[in-house]
Order: structure tokens, then sequence, then C-alpha cells
């Protein structure tokens, strides 16, 4: 079995209201991933707080993150978690804080160690969000490789993928093993004002 997971993202302006615009995107996402509307009173949580839409949440997964200027949705048939963020100042604490001893010494010796920050801070999020355990995972217990030409390793299970774009940083983790996780597609979504 092949499985998919599509991202769409857009960028917010300052006087944009992220919750509208979050919604919208969200439509989006399901028409153009599951081919139905998308209705807020269809959404249930579970125990964990995870989303799920109402009598399909073993067909339709999707997950929804916003930066300060960047809102994000993954849609995909498997589980799936997102995770977008803003390129932004990071204090140094909060980066040792949150890092693996292996993930702080790399970063230590990054040019761009904001940016290589946000990488491993968003898949780290990612992987939180597609467990549906959220931060009771600690951050610093789940490491992350990220090696010059972009491969991905962690000892945890799932598949990741990063995009790296102008307005900041996307990872993507699905549950699936890799070798049927081979259809993942990311797109900008733009609206007329």
């Amino acid at each position: 079995m092949s499985y998919f997971c599509h991202i769409y993202y857009c960028t917010k302006k300052k006087e944009e209201n992220q919750k509208e615009l979050s919604k919208r995107l969200l439509t989006y996402g399901f028409w153009h991933s599951f081919g139905i509307s998308y209705e807020e009173s269809m959404i249930e949580r579970r125990s964990n707080g995870k989303p799920y839409y109402i009598g399909n949440e073993n067909e339709i997964f999707f997950n929804l993150s916003h930066g300060q200027e960047l809102i994000a949705v993954a849609c995909a048939d498997c589980e799936v978690g997102i995770d977008a963020e803003s390129m932004r100042k990071v204090r140094e604490n909060a980066m040792q804080r949150t890092c693996t001893r292996k993930e702080w010494e790399w970063l230590q010796q990054s040019e761009q160690k904001e940016l290589d920050f946000l990488r491993l801070w968003t898949l780290k999020e990612s992987y939180m969000k597609m467990t549906g355990k959220g931060f009771s995972i600690p951050p610093e217990m789940i490491g992350f490789t990220l090696d010059e030409k972009g491969k991905i390793q962690s000892e945890k299970e799932g598949v990741f993928r990063q995009y790296l774009l102008t307005e900041g940083v996307i990872s993507v983790c699905i549950k699936e093993n890799a070798e049927t996780a081979d259809h993942f597609k990311v797109r900008k979504v733009e609206w007329e004002s």
C-alpha cells in the first residue's frame, strides 16, 4: 500500500486573523486531498487531544501548525504531524534545553545556528504531534541527525520530510515506513485579498 501526505501552507499578514486563515487552509486541504468539505462540527478530539474527523478516523488524518507568519496543514491517509516555524531569533538556553547532547554539539559548530535549531525543533514537534502525545514526550529525548544534503535520521518511528522556505521551516512526520511513504507533495496557497 502506498500512502500520501499533502502539505499546504500560506503566509499570514499582520492584519489577517490566524484562526480564519487556518480554517481557510483546512478547507482547501480537505477539498484537494480528500474531496470533501471541511466542517468544524465534524472535528472531535481523542483522549490525548489529537483531532480527528468524525466517521472517518481511520481514513482521514490531518494536522495544523502556525508560526508567526506561516500556517501549514498536512492531510494524509495515515497518522501525521506537522510543524511550521517562521524564521526568528531563538535564545541559546532554549536551544540547549530542548536538544540532545549530540544535537547541541552539532549546533555549536553551525554557522546558521537559529535556522538549524528550527530545523531540529520542527522535526521534534512534528513527531510529537504525529504520535498524539505532544509535550508528554520531552523534546530533548527525541534526537535527529541532519547531514549537509538534508538527509534526516532518527531512531524514532516515522518518515520525516522537511521543507526550507524563504518564510521559514516546515517539517512533517507520518507513521508509515519509508518504503510506502513516497507521495509527499507540498503546495503554497495564495488567496487574493
